[in-house]
């Protein structure tokens, strides 16, 4: 009988292909730790993606509330300056037909105004210059709108005085309006406007007045053009005294 050939110089003759594999392969121990470890990873990974959605929603949630207040902002201002004076911060002729058409609708016949139109501006423009001018109006501005802050009595009309509603509006040039919600008779009306012109020629300001109370089936306009004329009336009576 032939021999059979002899094994490879270093390999066990007893150690077989299977026993090989086996040998090879991790134990069950060693499968276990790296499957555990395999899922924290996978768990660790998720929690930081995680946690990278979370803070990116948060980042566009702010930036989405900046974004509104920056447009709510901006809407604000735009609102301010279309509704007030640029050269002395008041309300201009747009706020104020806003207001009266307010009152109008809500309380016809149950407030008054005063028209006030200062006397001079135009010689102290000529003479000392705009600048000065704008002083003057911006003064009397100021006056007017502490002077209706004043609690002149205990009592308007039968009732406390509500001062907190009281505006002062300047039309242009040498033209304010003040407006008296809580004013109903000529005769409140004419202690807010004695005060002020009072205010005014203490500074040495001098000014033509005209007002009332709300006449019930007037519009905003029409009010607005009858004290105008009561304003007008009484500067040429004063003008024609000399």
């Amino acid at each position: 009988m032939s021999e059979q050939p002899s094994p490879p110089s270093g390999i066990n003759p007893k150690f077989n292909l299977g026993e090989r594999i086996q040998a090879d392969m991790p134990s069950p121990d060693e499968i276990d730790t790296e499957s555990v470890a395999a899922a924290k990873r996978e768990i660790a990974r998720r929690e930081v993606e995680k946690q990278q959605i979370t803070d990116s929603a948060k980042l566009e949630i702010e930036r989405r509330e900046i974004e509104k207040q920056r447009l709510a902002d901006k809407e604000q201002e735009s609102r301010y300056a279309a509704t007030h004076d640029e050269l002395t911060g008041l309300p201009n002729r747009r706020y104020l037909m806003e207001r009266l058409d307010e009152l109008v609708t809500k309380s016809p016949g149950k407030f008054a105004a005063l028209f006030l139109d200062i006397d001079g501006l135009k010689k102290m423009n000529d003479t000392d210059g705009h600048e000065a001018g704008d002083q003057l109006i911006i003064h009397t501005g100021e006056i007017a709108n502490n002077s209706i802050r004043h609690r002149e009595s205990s009592e308007i009309d039968g009732r406390p005085p509500d001062v907190a509603g009281r505006l002062v509006a300047r039309l242009g040039g040498d033209e304010f309006v003040i407006l008296l919600p809580d004013v109903h008779s000529q005769d409140s009306s004419d202690i807010v406007r004695e005060r002020i012109q009072g205010n005014l020629e203490a500074e040495g300001i001098h000014a033509s007045f005209g007002g009332r109370v709300h006449n019930s089936s007037e519009t905003p306009q029409e009010f607005l053009n009858a004290i105008d004329q009561l304003m007008y009336e009484e500067k040429q009576s004063r003008t024609s005294r000399g």
